[in-house]
């Protein structure tokens, strides 16, 4: 376990422990120091296997929509998580246009609103289209900025 004085340690020294010896999500620090990637996770990805675990480390619910009737869908049928910053600040519902990523529906954090902007660039490069569409948004405030952020990138 890293001492408490370092950057993914416990952020005011004290050592609090949840369940089973694991940190509480109020032990961690807002930013941790070091390499972290910006990517949309698969919803299959080792990280949500444990869906307690990811809400009880990250505070970021998680559930897999495809077998949930659309009209009680929240989120999406096929969401992606944003993991941004050693992070889960966002999810996106993503599709396919043509040769144009359409993100049907995004939630996302403002603080990582160019980190989504980054990922879906990106994830757009994978499945080999040219632009990416934004649908919604929400916070819907954020949906010119997410657009201009877009923009920048491309």
């Amino acid at each position: 376990m890293p001492p408490a004085s370092s950057p993914c340690g416990c952020g005011d020294g004290a050592r609090r422990r949840g369940p089973r010896g694991a940190r509480s999500r109020t032990s961690l620090p807002g930013a941790c120091a070091g390499r972290h990637r910006t990517t949309l996770l698969s919803p299959f990805d080792s990280l949500l296997w444990h869906r307690a675990r990811a809400e009880r480390i990250f505070g970021f619910r998680y559930v897999f929509e495809a077998y949930v009737p659309a009209p009680k869908r929240r989120h999406g049928y096929y969401v992606m998580p944003l993991l941004a910053r050693g992070r889960l600040a966002g999810r996106v519902d993503p599709g396919r246009s043509g040769r144009t990523l359409v993100a049907k529906q995004v939630s996302v954090e403002p603080t990582a609103l160019d980190d989504m902007a980054t990922a879906l660039v990106e994830a757009a490069s994978w499945v080999g289209c040219d632009g990416v569409a934004i649908e919604r948004v929400e916070p819907t405030k954020l949906r010119a900025s997410l657009r201009a952020a877009i923009r920048a990138l491309a």
